[in-house]
């Protein structure tokens, strides 16, 4: 067993990439770049309204702002958001299934600035964003920014998510800097990337997943986290590790002995270099009393989770 975990450490010392490729250098701000924000997976009203206000409050010129709203809900949205129409440059709305995406997707590149910012309905994103994400697709070679998702929990119980999430979204972030397709949410990009990037060609495009304040997607949470239906490698693989660890903490406080002390330790401390990279570099407190917790229950909570979302997954299935 020692040498599977031996083989995490191994594999979480080459992964770990977190990337700023500009430093400590600060940005000039240019308000006058267009960009097109595209909103996808439009699941709930109120979470839409969420997204649109914070575009609404940002630092930015919003007659260069178009938005283009991906409708997956049952609502009449078109008539809905008439309020929002004076605000924006234009706003578009077209009605997309899991048939006819990539159709609609294709369609709307027309529509397109030359920036443009693909991003889930429910995020919030701070008031200098739009300001940021194009003075980096600017000023650098990149032509695909992937962003940092941060799940903020009303009850400070839900501290376990928040960290979990992290981690994941961490070992996402060192992926795709290590050039791992693995993403085709949340992120910004060149016009001319765009129908490489939504027909998943990434191979030819210039990317890199960014962790910084500015360029961080925030989104309100009241429970679980989401794993869906098309559950990825990283889950797969994460929580077999969890199964094996759950088995060595609980040997280790049957029968405490060095050999399964190191596992633990080996288990414990690489993670803890991602997760406080994360937090760190997004300037937010890491909560050092949750994570000594959360380290020890944490394998329980994830597999707990995932064995909870895909007993969601089959019911809505059937």
């Amino acid at each position: 067993m020692i040498i599977v975990f031996i083989i995490y450490l191994i594999f979480l010392i080459w992964l770990f990439e977190f990337i700023d490729i500009y430093g400590n250098h600060s940005l000039d701000r240019n308000l006058n770049q267009n960009i097109t924000v595209i909103i996808d997976q439009i699941n709930n009203l109120n979470d839409l309204f969420l997204t649109m206000d914070s575009i609404k409050l940002q630092n930015y010129n919003l007659n260069n702002v178009n938005l283009i709203i991906l409708d997956t809900s049952t609502e009449d949205v078109q008539s809905l958001i008439n309020n929002y129409k004076h605000i924006f440059f234009g706003i578009h709305t077209t009605k997309v299934s899991d048939i006819n995406r990539m159709d609609v997707l294709h369609r709307i590149e027309s529509l397109c600035s030359n920036y443009i910012l693909l991003i889930e309905s429910g995020v919030s994103i701070p008031k200098s964003f739009i300001s940021t994400i194009t003075k980096y697709l600017d000023e650098s070679s990149l032509s695909t920014i992937f962003l940092p998702l941060f799940y903020r929990y009303k009850d400070q119980y839900h501290i376990f998510y928040q960290l979990y999430h992290c981690f994941i979204e961490s070992i996402r972030c060192s992926l795709i800097n290590k050039n791992f397709s693995v993403s085709n949410k949340n992120v910004a990009l060149k016009k001319e990337a765009f129908l490489d990037f939504i027909n998943g060609k990434h191979e030819n495009l210039g990317s890199q997943y960014l962790v910084t304040p500015d360029l961080c997607l925030y989104k309100n949470r009241d429970s679980h986290l989401d794993i869906n239906s098309k559950i990825n490698i990283i889950h797969i693989i994460y929580s077999v590790i969890n199964f094996l660890f759950i088995f060595a903490l609980l040997q280790f406080l049957a029968l405490p002995n060095k050999y399964f002390l190191f596992i633990i330790i080996i288990k414990i401390l690489p993670e803890l270099c991602f997760i406080y990279t994360f937090y760190n570099r997004l300037q937010i407190k890491f909560p050092k009393f949750d994570y000594a917790i959360f380290s020890m229950i944490g394998p329980f909570y994830s597999i707990i989770e995932l064995i909870y979302n895909q007993i969601l997954v089959k019911n809505n299935q059937s």
